[in-house]
């Protein structure tokens, strides 16, 4: 298979299963009354949370606003600096309904904006940023000695239009002589704590 194969492959691999993982991990058979407990155990969701954190779902390091029209959907805009320049990311989270303790809750998320670089030593204004789709997992998880505010950690598989790229490190390397020195991982992880009011 090629390289561009390959990609396709993976790509469709980690949309089939983050597009299973709510049936499969977390949905089940919830009766009315264990229904109600656990929008309870919900209860501390506020519609409205301001975040600072690290990753994708930042635009490298960044400040989010979260809000939540109910208490399963979120809707969310970032902005962050990645490394010189301005990144920015808008998408949706959903913490699905089901059985958890109170203070720990997944989440699924789904977003567009940043999610690849390139990125060239002591020469910024050649820096340059691709946009597309990033579907990711996570936690939310609170402790007690800081509530209401809580860390969200994540999983993150953006769908990258790798031609772009590869057309832009060729250019680099035709015109200016910069070789390619790290390659992109194709997951990332995020870390950023919350603050509801």
């Amino acid at each position: 298979m090629t390289k561009q194969e390959d990609m396709k492959t993976y790509k469709s691999l980690i949309i089939v299963i983050l597009l299973t993982l709510p049936t499969s991990l977390f949905s089940q058979d919830i009766d009315s009354k264990s229904n109600e407990s656990v929008l309870e155990s919900r209860s501390d969701i506020k519609s409205f949370t301001v975040s600072a954190g690290y990753g994708l779902n930042y635009g490298g390091y960044g400040l989010g606003f979260l809000y939540y029209p109910n208490q399963l959907l979120g809707v969310y805009a970032n902005v962050g600096f990645p490394h010189s320049n301005l990144s920015y990311e808008f998408g949706a989270k959903i913490r699905p309904l089901c059985k958890h303790t109170k203070h720990l809750h997944p989440y699924i998320l789904g977003q567009y904006g940043t999610n690849a670089g390139v990125f060239v030593l002591n020469r910024g204004e050649l820096d340059r940023l691709f946009n597309g789709f990033t579907l990711g997992l996570g936690l939310d998880w609170s402790l007690k000695f800081m509530r209401p505010a809580y860390f969200s950690v994540g999983l993150l598989f953006p769908i990258r239009n790798n031609d772009s790229v590869d057309e832009y490190i060729q250019v680099l390397r035709k015109r200016y002589l910069i070789e390619q020195e790290t390659d992109m991982l194709p997951i990332d992880f995020s870390i950023g704590l919350n603050f509801p009011f």
